[in-house]
């Protein structure tokens, strides 16, 4: 149970002793203590989504509230100081309308506003501070000459006489000019309120009303036509107070610029890059197809062709440093006369007399950067071509893991689909952290904003509404964060577990002693004796992982001050690939600890020591399948997403397709994505394959002086040491013998 604890075992022990192969035949549980401390973890995980679920409310972080600080679709008072302070009734009402379009325009143009409004230049105005209100069909122009169309405060908000119920006000969708006073039609006309003209048609996106067409000149004609108590309504292109928006022009463009990035725009392209999808989900359903079958050749391939690939692979490295080597010693002048020249054309050139003279060749400073290269490539070559000749017996151990490995896919073919497993666990843990994290976020309280209105029209309502996450909540949110990274790599730790188990129950016991259901075993003990250490090895994960981003985030919030400066970038990169380094080194060293957690059966620490000590003194071996073994698999995992996504182009080209669809690209690439993670989850089993081969094997080779006694026939044939197992064998069974019989005499 403590960190570096060790099981007491009998040196003489058969490790296919009892119902596991590890010494002594019985497991135990480990690293008990880190386990009670992931499940008190996940106590408080579930008492913040309870809080959240409890006090937050969605539906603030998607459509925000209207200019009484009250949300659409729902009933309330809104946020103290906003509006009216009344209850504001917006059920059924679901649209976020932006009423002052000339509020909208200021945000696009905030630079030329501030000319004429020093005070609005130090302000952060933004959409959520200009007057919106909730509709249930966004306002259009009226398409009537000489007439226009109003869309006015609620009826809630007492901002005008007539007494309204919000039923009325609904089935005019806002438009109750006709039901002021003099007095209130005249601000109307002024832009001051309590209504506003409708002069660009808007459309439904998103729940947001989004300004899409052209400025309708008629209905701003029969606007300005417009006269109450000698008042006409206001012809911002003339009137000093909107000098910034002199321009019909300028003006259409800021406004569908600002609503296009800000609202409407990414949801469009996101729209249509949908409906492409939708046109395209036979393709989509081929490439799924194509990926298993292509991952399952693949397999197959590396079952067969082991020995050609690997050797094929060091063949062509070393060939290839050969020949880039002579290629450059040719063009460098180390070898012939056919080094690059500075001259162009040699026509009446005497080249005794060149020669003789002093004339420099300009290219001769590219011949000595050549020749450098040439002496770098040749160290290299040599190298590369000496470790080839160290490396004989090492190679032949990397191919015959990757074999045992391969061969265990089928005695256990159920491998294949055992990914889906943790793949379901962690989708349902992706979606209970974000619903539950959404409805943290919207927990906050809500606050007015401090902003400065662009115009005197636009002050007769409060600035927006913010969120304001309290010091506790921020903690909780960081909590929460945390908690999908452990639990994430949580699930990674217990799979590298059960797959280890397998492939170390192949080797250890033989196929013909892995039982009728050796997954479903592994799946059974794995959890159940080694929870505690896969909580200890996420855990050091997930810290690294939650440095890096902390780290990321304060490296942005340095480059924001110092926009220009350099050395904030490269200190940010330096420090990041640093802790990349530190995560990757902790990942590797947990995934042979947990193999060696599979093996012996002791707790994490030590088995992290052991596994340690086993590659350090089996360095050679562990470097040569290191390095054929991922560029194996790599290979594999690129060919299988090239091809997948090289079948879906070519349907996509053909005529059933390519009149439908705007692009094959995005398509193309989500499916070399997906066939890449499918084909990386098939591979990663054959890795931790190969890894769960390798360890036992040097384990084996440590127990018994340097001949593995339990490796597979697989890996006896092609190591050619199957007569050496053998004999060790009989020697093995001939001492136990002798022992039992020399016990059976003392006891006579």
């Amino acid at each position: 149970m403590g960190f570096f604890s060790k099981k007491e075992v009998d040196p003489d022990a058969d490790p296919h002793g009892g119902d596991d192969f590890i010494e002594g035949g019985k497991r135990r549980c480990t690293d008990v203590l880190f386990l009670l401390a992931f499940i008190a973890f996940w106590v408080g995980m579930l008492a913040c989504g309870g809080y959240g679920f409890t006090n937050g409310d969605p539906a603030l972080l998607i459509m925000g509230t209207d200019y009484e600080g009250v949300l659409c679709d729902e009933k309330g008072t809104g946020v103290a100081g906003t509006g009216s302070g009344n209850v504001i009734d917006n059920s059924g009402l679901k649209t976020r309308y932006w009423a002052n379009f000339l509020e909208v325009a200021a945000v696009a143009r905030s630079a030329a506003v501030a000319a004429t409004t020093p005070s609005f230049a130090s302000s952060s105005y933004t959409l959520a501070d200009a007057k919106s209100m909730c509709v249930s069909t966004c306002p259009q122009p009226s398409e009537t000459a000489g007439q226009v169309t109003w869309f006015c405060d609620y009826p809630e908000s007492n901002s005008y006489a007539a007494q309204l119920t919000k039923e009325a006000w609904k089935t005019k969708n806002g438009d109750v000019y006709s039901d002021l006073t003099d007095a209130e039609k005249v601000t109307s006309l002024q832009l001051k309120g309590p209504c506003y003209p409708v002069l660009i048609p808007s459309v439904n996106t998103y729940f947001s009303c989004n300004y899409y067409g052209n400025f309708s000149q008629s209905s701003f004609d029969a606007f300005t036509a417009l006269s109450v108590s000698g008042t006409t309504g206001t012809n911002f292109l003339t009137d000093g107070t909107y000098s910034s928006f002199a321009s019909l022009d300028g003006l259409v463009e800021s406004i569908n610029s600002q609503v296009t990035d800000y609202i409407a725009g990414p949801m469009e392209r996101f729209q249509r890059y949908i409906d492409d999808f939708i046109v395209a989900k036979n393709v989509l359903g081929m490439a799924a197809g194509a990926c298993l079958v292509l991952s399952l050749a693949w397999l197959v391939i590396l079952r067969y062709f082991t020995s050609l690939f690997c050797w094929g692979t060091v063949i062509v490295v070393n060939l290839g440093s050969i020949a880039v080597t002579c290629y450059l010693a040719l063009y460098s002048g180390l070898i012939g006369d056919d080094q690059i020249s500075g001259i162009v054309d040699s026509t009446g050139l005497d080249s005794t007399e060149l020669n003789a003279s002093s004339w420099v060749d300009p290219a001769s400073e590219n011949e000595e950067v050549l020749k450098a290269c040439t002496y770098v490539m040749a160290v290299f070559t040599v190298i590369f071509f000496i470790f080839t000749l160290l490396m004989v017996r090492r190679l032949k151990v990397a191919i015959a893991c990757i074999k045992v490995s391969i061969s265990a896919f089928s005695t256990v073919p159920s491998l294949i689909v055992f990914p889906l497993v943790p793949c379901v666990g962690m989708m349902l843990l992706f979606l209970y952290w974000v619903f539950a994290g959404v409805y943290l976020m919207s927990c906050g309280d809500q606050k007015i904003q401090t902003c400065v209105h662009p115009f005197e029209s636009s002050e007769s309502h409060g600035c927006g509404v913010e969120t304001e996450w309290s010091r506790e909540l921020q903690y909780m949110l960081l909590y929460h964060f945390f908690g999908f990274l452990w639990t994430t790599q949580f699930f990674i730790a217990v799979s590298y577990l059960v797959v280890a188990y397998v492939f170390a129950k192949f080797y250890w016991s033989g196929a013909d002693k892995m039982g009728m259901t050796p997954l479903l075993t592994s799946m059974k003990r794995m959890p159940f004796y080694h929870s505690g250490s896969a909580a200890f090895g996420s855990f050091l994960i997930a810290v690294m992982q939650f440095v890096r981003v902390c780290m990321r985030v304060v490296m942005t919030g340095m480059k924001k001050i110092d926009r220009n400066g350099k050395v904030f970038a490269v200190v940010g990169y330096v420090i990041e690939c640093c802790l990349w380094c530190c995560q990757k080194i902790i990942e590797f060293i947990n995934r042979n600890a947990y193999i060696m957690i599979v093996i012996d059966g002791n707790s994490f620490c030590w088995s992290a020591f052991q596994a340690l000590k086993l590659m350090i003194a089996n360095v050679m071996s562990v470097a040569a399948i290191n390095i054929v073994g991922d560029l194996l698999l790599f290979l594999a995992k690129l060919s299988i997403s090239i091809g997948t996504a090289f079948l879906a182009f070519v349907m996509l080209n053909g005529d059933d397709y390519k009149e439908e669809i705007s692009s094959p690209v995005l398509i193309c690439s989500v499916i070399a994505i997906f066939a890449y993670s499918v084909a990386a989850v098939f591979m990663g089993i054959v890795e931790m394959g190969i890894d769960t081969t390798l360890l036992c094997y040097c384990r084996d080779m440590e127990k018994h002086n340097g001949t593995p006694q339990y490796a597979p026939e697989v890996l006896q044939k092609a190591l050619g040491i199957a007569g050496e197992v053998q004999k060790a064998e009989e020697e093995r069974k001939a001492a136990k013998a002798a022992a039992k019989a020399a016990k059976a005499d003392n006891s006579e």
